[in-house]
Order: C-alpha cells, then sequence, then structure tokens
C-alpha cells in the first residue's frame, strides 16, 4: 500500500468530518459561529485557505446550520 495523500497541495487548511450530525452531541454550530465571527472581522484574511468539508448523514440540517451562520463558502456538504 502506498501513502497517497488525499488532498492536492494547493496550500488550504481542511477541515473534514465523517459521519452523523446529533444537535444534541455532535453539533458544528460553534464552529460555524466562530467561522462566521472570523468573516466579520478585520481577520477575516485567515479564512481565504479554510475548507470545511462534512461527509455524512443528515445533510438537510447542515445545510441549514450553514444558511444559518452564512458560511456557505468555506463548507462543502457531501452525502455518504
Amino acid at each position: 500500500m502506498t501513502n497517497q495523500n488525499m488532498f492536492s497541495d494547493d496550500g488550504k487548511i481542511r477541515i473534514l468530518y465523517t459521519g452523523s450530525i446529533n444537535l444534541k452531541t455532535r453539533n458544528p454550530s460553534p464552529l460555524f459561529e466562530a467561522v462566521r465571527l472570523i468573516s466579520l472581522s478585520k481577520n477575516s484574511k485567515y479564512l481565504e485557505r479554510l475548507e470545511i468539508i462534512f461527509i455524512g448523514q443528515n445533510v438537510e440540517i447542515l445545510k441549514e446550520l450553514v444558511h444559518k451562520f452564512s458560511v456557505e463558502k468555506w463548507v462543502s456538504i457531501q452525502p455518504e
């Protein structure tokens, strides 16, 4: 087996989550709120290389949260 890089060498910082979302125990809202606050600040340049990828279930819940926090620019949702 060879050691392969899953992502291209484009300088992006990626956060990858695979699994289900449960708003009580696995809620990405704090992450989305942090990204939203950074995007509104003078430090928004730090988000230029950020990409958050979700692969899993409960896609509709994620879409609602992404819209609620206005983080569409940084979040990608891919169903299983």
